[in-house]
């Protein structure tokens, strides 16, 4: 997401997932909090009006990554999802999964209560 931010245009040509590990965990007042290590590899594309190998070589680079979810919703058995792409609410499928709320019924799409949240991913 930082590399993101800064604008660059660019597209991933190749990308893999070499390794995720759980590295940490903790809570605080309401959220239990997952921190995950990975390490990916890949190589980048400028995409302007031509594109640019921006990588000669495959790039391998660590990131952090944490999952967060409300505790109280974990004493409870239910369902567990890391992302789904249809609604907790109404059962319909996302039309941009963008938006922070069900375009059928309204009901909040990045739930804590129902899903584990990306709340942190940063280059390590």
């Amino acid at each position: 997401m930082q590399e993101r931010a800064k604008g660059e245009g660019y597209i991933f040509d190749r990308l893999y997932l070499n390794d995720v590990e759980l590295a940490n965990f903790y809570t605080d007042e309401t959220k239990l909090h997952l921190v995950f290590t990975l390490k990916a590899t890949y190589q980048r594309v400028h995409a302007g009006e031509k594109l640019t190998l921006l990588d000669r070589d495959m790039v391998s680079k660590y990131y952090s990554m944490t999952l967060s979810k409300n505790l109280r919703s974990l004493q409870t058995a239910g369902k567990e999802t890391v992302y789904s792409y249809e609604c907790p609410g109404c059962g319909a499928p996302y039309t941009d999964t963008t938006d922070e709320k069900c375009s059928y019924c309204g009901a909040l799409i990045l739930d804590f209560d129902h899903n584990w949240i990306l709340t942190q991913f940063k280059m390590a």
